[in-house]
Protein backbone atom coordinates (compact mmCIF):
# COMPACT_ATOMS: atom_id res chain seq x y z
CA UNK A 1 0.00 0.00 0.00
CA UNK A 2 2.70 2.37 0.76
CA UNK A 3 3.67 2.50 -3.32
CA UNK A 4 0.06 4.51 -3.93
CA UNK A 5 0.36 7.11 -1.32
CA UNK A 6 4.54 7.76 -2.47
CA UNK A 7 6.59 8.31 -5.23
CA UNK A 8 9.78 6.84 -6.54
CA UNK A 9 12.00 8.13 -3.80
CA UNK A 10 9.66 7.28 -1.10
CA UNK A 11 8.39 10.62 -0.65
CA UNK A 12 4.54 11.64 -0.35
CA UNK A 13 3.72 14.38 -2.86
CA UNK A 14 2.58 17.58 -1.99
CA UNK A 15 -0.69 17.22 -3.72
CA UNK A 16 -1.66 14.84 -1.55
CA UNK A 17 -0.72 16.59 1.39
CA UNK A 18 -2.53 20.19 0.00
CA UNK A 19 -5.52 17.54 -0.48
CA UNK A 20 -5.80 16.19 3.66
CA UNK A 21 -4.75 20.11 4.74
CA UNK A 22 -7.72 22.07 2.47
CA UNK A 23 -10.19 19.20 3.96
CA UNK A 24 -9.66 19.14 7.40
CA UNK A 25 -8.65 15.33 7.73
CA UNK A 26 -5.50 15.40 10.77
CA UNK A 27 -5.82 11.83 10.99
CA UNK A 28 -5.81 10.96 7.53
CA UNK A 29 -2.61 13.43 7.30
CA UNK A 30 -0.82 11.73 10.30
CA UNK A 31 -0.97 8.54 8.77
CA UNK A 32 -0.16 9.87 5.16
CA UNK A 33 3.17 11.78 6.60
CA UNK A 34 3.82 8.24 8.50
CA UNK A 35 4.38 6.55 5.10
CA UNK A 36 7.14 8.72 3.91
CA UNK A 37 9.25 11.42 4.12
CA UNK A 38 7.67 14.56 3.11
CA UNK A 39 8.68 16.69 0.36
CA UNK A 40 7.82 20.45 1.23
CA UNK A 41 7.85 23.10 -1.13
CA UNK A 42 10.12 25.98 -0.63
CA UNK A 43 7.54 28.73 -2.68
CA UNK A 44 4.29 28.49 -3.10
CA UNK A 45 0.79 27.71 -1.92
CA UNK A 46 2.16 24.88 0.81
CA UNK A 47 0.45 22.11 2.51
CA UNK A 48 0.29 24.93 5.75
CA UNK A 49 -0.95 27.55 3.39
CA UNK A 50 -3.56 25.24 2.30
CA UNK A 51 -4.43 24.26 6.17
CA UNK A 52 -4.78 27.67 7.10
CA UNK A 53 -6.78 28.71 4.78
CA UNK A 54 -9.76 27.16 6.05
CA UNK A 55 -8.97 27.40 9.87
CA UNK A 56 -7.74 23.93 10.24
CA UNK A 57 -5.62 24.12 12.86
CA UNK A 58 -5.16 20.08 13.73
CA UNK A 59 -3.73 20.02 9.96
CA UNK A 60 -1.16 22.56 10.99
CA UNK A 61 -0.16 21.32 13.98
CA UNK A 62 0.70 17.84 12.10
CA UNK A 63 2.47 19.44 9.01
CA UNK A 64 4.68 21.50 11.88
CA UNK A 65 5.58 18.10 13.94
CA UNK A 66 6.60 16.34 10.32
CA UNK A 67 8.66 19.20 9.20
CA UNK A 68 6.84 21.98 7.23
CA UNK A 69 8.37 25.09 6.86
CA UNK A 70 6.42 28.00 8.60
CA UNK A 71 8.02 30.66 6.30
CA UNK A 72 7.34 29.43 3.10
CA UNK A 73 5.72 32.30 0.94
CA UNK A 74 3.16 31.88 -1.89
CA UNK A 75 3.00 34.05 -4.99
CA UNK A 76 1.29 36.99 -3.03
CA UNK A 77 4.03 36.89 -0.51
CA UNK A 78 2.05 35.42 2.05
CA UNK A 79 3.15 32.88 4.90
CA UNK A 80 1.23 30.55 5.99
CA UNK A 81 0.68 33.16 9.43
CA UNK A 82 -0.50 35.55 7.19
CA UNK A 83 -3.33 34.00 5.43
CA UNK A 84 -4.19 32.51 8.71
CA UNK A 85 -4.88 36.75 9.94
CA UNK A 86 -6.36 37.31 6.36
CA UNK A 87 -9.00 34.24 7.10
CA UNK A 88 -9.56 35.06 10.08
CA UNK A 89 -7.83 31.80 11.62
CA UNK A 90 -6.67 32.36 14.81
CA UNK A 91 -6.36 28.87 15.92
CA UNK A 92 -4.17 28.44 13.37
CA UNK A 93 -2.32 31.65 13.80
CA UNK A 94 -1.73 30.65 17.49
CA UNK A 95 -0.11 27.37 16.39
CA UNK A 96 2.26 29.17 13.95
CA UNK A 97 3.11 31.63 16.69
CA UNK A 98 4.33 28.65 18.97
CA UNK A 99 6.39 27.09 16.29
CA UNK A 100 7.92 30.16 15.88
CA UNK A 101 6.40 32.00 13.22
CA UNK A 102 7.00 35.50 12.32
CA UNK A 103 4.14 38.35 13.26
CA UNK A 104 6.07 41.73 11.53
CA UNK A 105 5.87 39.96 8.06
CA UNK A 106 4.53 42.07 5.11
CA UNK A 107 3.58 40.59 1.73
CA UNK A 108 3.85 41.80 -1.68
CA UNK A 109 1.57 45.17 -1.26
CA UNK A 110 3.39 45.82 2.30
CA UNK A 111 0.33 44.55 4.13
CA UNK A 112 0.92 43.04 7.48
CA UNK A 113 -0.97 40.32 9.54
CA UNK A 114 -2.34 43.09 11.17
CA UNK A 115 -3.63 45.08 8.12
CA UNK A 116 -4.77 41.48 6.55
CA UNK A 117 -6.82 40.54 9.51
CA UNK A 118 -8.30 44.13 10.52
CA UNK A 119 -9.24 44.60 6.74
CA UNK A 120 -11.33 41.34 6.98
CA UNK A 121 -12.99 42.09 10.30
CA UNK A 122 -11.40 39.69 11.89
CA UNK A 123 -11.11 40.93 15.84
CA UNK A 124 -10.10 37.79 17.81
CA UNK A 125 -6.88 37.51 15.19
CA UNK A 126 -6.36 41.44 15.89
CA UNK A 127 -6.60 41.10 19.26
CA UNK A 128 -3.74 37.68 18.51
CA UNK A 129 -1.82 39.77 16.95
CA UNK A 130 -1.49 43.06 19.20
CA UNK A 131 -1.00 40.71 21.89
CA UNK A 132 1.59 39.15 20.39
CA UNK A 133 3.48 43.23 19.85
CA UNK A 134 1.97 43.96 15.95
CA UNK A 135 2.76 47.59 15.74
CA UNK A 136 -0.63 49.20 14.54
CA UNK A 137 1.26 52.07 13.23
CA UNK A 138 2.78 50.36 10.41
CA UNK A 139 1.89 51.43 6.96
CA UNK A 140 1.63 49.35 3.88
CA UNK A 141 2.73 50.49 0.15
CA UNK A 142 -0.14 52.62 0.20
CA UNK A 143 0.72 54.42 3.65
CA UNK A 144 -2.68 52.89 5.30
CA UNK A 145 -2.34 51.56 8.80
CA UNK A 146 -4.33 48.32 9.89
CA UNK A 147 -7.07 50.87 11.61
CA UNK A 148 -7.53 52.60 8.68
CA UNK A 149 -8.34 49.30 6.03
CA UNK A 150 -10.96 47.96 9.12
CA UNK A 151 -12.56 51.83 8.57
CA UNK A 152 -12.12 51.55 4.97
CA UNK A 153 -13.69 48.10 4.68
CA UNK A 154 -16.20 48.92 7.20
CA UNK A 155 -17.37 52.03 5.57
CA UNK A 156 -17.95 51.00 2.10
CA UNK A 157 -20.51 48.33 4.59
CA UNK A 158 -22.25 51.22 6.15
CA UNK A 159 -23.45 52.22 2.28
CA UNK A 160 -24.95 49.35 1.91
CA UNK A 161 -26.04 48.15 5.02
CA UNK A 162 -30.18 48.03 5.37
CA UNK A 163 -31.23 48.55 7.95
CA UNK A 164 -28.77 50.73 9.15
CA UNK A 165 -26.39 49.50 11.80
CA UNK A 166 -26.82 50.38 14.96
CA UNK A 167 -25.78 54.24 16.24
CA UNK A 168 -22.55 53.26 17.96
CA UNK A 169 -21.00 51.66 15.44
CA UNK A 170 -21.28 54.57 13.27
CA UNK A 171 -20.08 56.88 16.03
CA UNK A 172 -16.61 54.41 16.21
CA UNK A 173 -16.04 55.53 12.77
CA UNK A 174 -17.66 59.13 12.02
CA UNK A 175 -16.87 60.88 15.52
CA UNK A 176 -17.62 64.31 13.08
CA UNK A 177 -21.59 63.02 13.25
CA UNK A 178 -21.74 62.67 9.55
CA UNK A 179 -23.18 59.73 7.81
CA UNK A 180 -21.98 57.42 5.78
CA UNK A 181 -25.36 55.00 5.18
CA UNK A 182 -26.57 56.34 2.22
CA UNK A 183 -28.06 54.52 -1.21
CA UNK A 184 -26.03 51.16 -2.80
CA UNK A 185 -25.98 53.61 -5.92
CA UNK A 186 -24.08 56.72 -3.46
CA UNK A 187 -20.52 57.01 -4.58
CA UNK A 188 -17.85 55.24 -2.10
CA UNK A 189 -16.85 57.67 0.90
CA UNK A 190 -13.67 54.76 1.76
CA UNK A 191 -10.60 54.33 0.73
CA UNK A 192 -9.39 53.79 -2.78
CA UNK A 193 -7.64 50.84 -0.97
CA UNK A 194 -10.40 49.00 -0.32
CA UNK A 195 -12.23 46.93 -2.84
CA UNK A 196 -16.12 47.18 -2.60
CA UNK A 197 -16.88 43.78 -2.05
CA UNK A 198 -18.20 43.71 1.18
CA UNK A 199 -21.58 42.62 2.13
CA UNK A 200 -24.04 43.48 5.03
CA UNK A 201 -22.88 40.23 7.23
CA UNK A 202 -21.30 40.18 10.76
CA UNK A 203 -17.60 40.51 9.13
CA UNK A 204 -18.83 43.83 8.35
CA UNK A 205 -19.33 44.72 12.39
CA UNK A 206 -16.23 43.42 13.27
CA UNK A 207 -14.48 45.59 10.73
CA UNK A 208 -16.26 48.39 13.15
CA UNK A 209 -15.10 46.69 16.06
CA UNK A 210 -11.58 45.98 14.94
CA UNK A 211 -11.17 49.69 13.81
CA UNK A 212 -12.48 50.66 17.39
CA UNK A 213 -10.38 48.08 18.94
CA UNK A 214 -7.20 49.09 16.75
CA UNK A 215 -7.75 52.96 18.07
CA UNK A 216 -8.07 51.95 21.46
CA UNK A 217 -4.64 49.86 21.17
CA UNK A 218 -2.62 52.34 19.22
CA UNK A 219 -3.62 55.37 21.27
CA UNK A 220 -2.73 52.99 24.61
CA UNK A 221 0.73 52.21 23.32
CA UNK A 222 1.29 55.82 22.48
CA UNK A 223 0.90 56.31 26.09
CA UNK A 224 3.97 56.58 28.12
CA UNK A 225 4.56 53.37 30.84
CA UNK A 226 1.53 51.50 29.04
CA UNK A 227 2.53 49.13 26.03
CA UNK A 228 -0.80 47.56 26.34
CA UNK A 229 -4.33 48.54 25.56
CA UNK A 230 -7.28 48.25 27.39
Amino acid sequence: MPDLWTDATGAVPPHLLHNFALRGCHAELSQLLQLGTARWPMGGFSPLHAACSNGHAECARVLIAAGAPVEVRDSRGETAFMTAARTGAPECARVLLAAGARADVVNGVGDSPLHAAARGGHAECVTLLLDAGADPRVLNHKEKTAEQCAKGAALIALQIWQPPPPREYVQVLLPDGSTAVASPTASPVCSPDVTPNVTPTPSALGAMLVAARSQIASEARDQPGDSRGA
